[in-house]
């Protein structure tokens, strides 16, 4: 499941914010531009790896209202977090507290927003007259890919400090960087057991349970050196716990490697009639013209953080953002032509929690044809 579930696995921003936000101190030594280029990598990724690819397997078990509402809130705070943004650049001496929740919040509500598009293309392919159920993927690759980059960001604290001075880690940002990564390992563990409900018996169940075990123990080994760090935080134990951040981050990077290595692992997507693809092109194309302009207006902000005295990063923000409104307009627009679509959501809606097992069950029964 994504950031739909209500477990917060997208907000890895958010919770790095925390970090850099905690107190005073930090507040004022807080270095922005590795922040933006942060966000930056958090929407570029979730637009890959949702807007460009058609999904076999739910993102979650939110209905198609479900989506429009949620995509309808995340509008919003976008929106919110975008002014809130320029109305930074536009000040000499802005509060750090609120670039670092105004670009937490962009980070996540582009998260979720994507995620609730993607989710909602999926269900069309079920709801849809005249379409035809898919068959998922052994393998969902999205929940390994965040993971990747959420305990890549997280970890980097360790070798780069989120303070301006390279101050020391102390042990609040040791417990959020463990934060960080135990809530991906949740995701990564779920997207594991599930893969294994679906898959059949031979080398790639066998394989799928070797890697749950795998990175479970490598963040079990690093939680503990957390724990050890924080009841002593001694230049020693902060070496060990930088060195068993390293397999770690290797594990994520095997997993969203295996994931994308064989083509078979791939699935089917549901079939859509042509009135279905429609709708479906509106929606992915005002949702990637909402994540590009908020690529955009990260790129400004990063010129104005890094030339303050520069008017033509202003500007850019200031027309980026209205462009940002534009295609949030679009994107409402698209999903108010999905709800009324009447006469093409005639097909009976399948419950979600039971579209793997119905597809598996299928596949089971076509592989017994084929022997007989």
């Amino acid at each position: 499941m994504a950031g739909l579930d209500g477990k917060g696995r997208s907000n890895f921003i958010g919770m790095l914010c925390q970090l850099r936000i905690r107190d005073n101190t930090h507040v004022t030594q807080q270095d922005p531009v590795r922040l933006t280029t942060d966000v930056a990598k958090t929407i570029q990724m979730v637009s890959d790896a949702l807007l460009l690819v058609d999904r076999t397997i739910p993102v979650s078990l939110q209905p198609l209202r479900g989506c429009a509402d949620c995509i309808a809130a995340r509008s919003k705070s976008l929106a919110v977090a975008a002014s809130q943004l320029e109305a930074y650049a536009g000040q000499s001496n802005g509060d750090i507290t609120t670039l670092s929740t105004a670009l937490a919040s962009m980070a996540e509500s582009c998260c979720v927003m994507v995620e609730a598009v993607s989710q909602a293309v999926f269900l069309l392919g079920l709801q849809t007259k005249d379409c035809q159920e898919g068959i998922p993927a052994l393998l969902d690759p999205y929940p390994f890919v965040r993971g990747r980059l959420a305990v890549d960001l997280a970890l980097d604290v360790l070798v780069r400090p989120v303070t301006a001075d390279s101050s020391p880690v102390d042990h609040q940002s040791a417990l959020g960087i463990s934060a960080v990564v135990a809530t991906q390992l949740e995701a990564v563990q779920d997207a594991c057991i599930a893969s294994l409900e679906r898959s059949p018996p031979g080398w790639v169940k066998a394989q799928i349970a070797a890697c749950n075990r795998a990175v479970s123990g490598t963040v079990t080994a690093f939680v503990q050196c957390t724990k050890n760090y924080v009841e002593e935080p001694t230049e020693g134990k902060l070496q060990c716990l930088k060195a068993f951040a390293t397999p770690v981050l290797n594990s994520f990077e095997a997993l969203e490697l295996f994931a994308a290595s064989d083509k078979d692992f791939a699935g089917r997507p549901p079939y859509m009639n042509n009135a279905a693809r429609v709708l479906v092109k509106s929606l992915r194309s005002a949702a990637l013209s909402s994540v590009s302009s908020c690529a955009l207006l990260l790129k400004a902000l990063k010129d104005c953080l890094t030339e303050p005295h520069s008017p033509l990063p202003k500007e850019k923000m200031t027309r980026y953002s209205l462009s940002l409104e534009d295609s949030l307009a679009s994107l409402g627009t698209a999903v108010s032509a999905i709800l009324k679509a009447r006469n093409l959501l005639a097909k009976p809606i399948v419950p979600l929690e039971q579209i793997l097992k119905t597809e598996t069950e299928l596949v089971d029964d076509d592989e017994e044809e084929d022997e007989d």
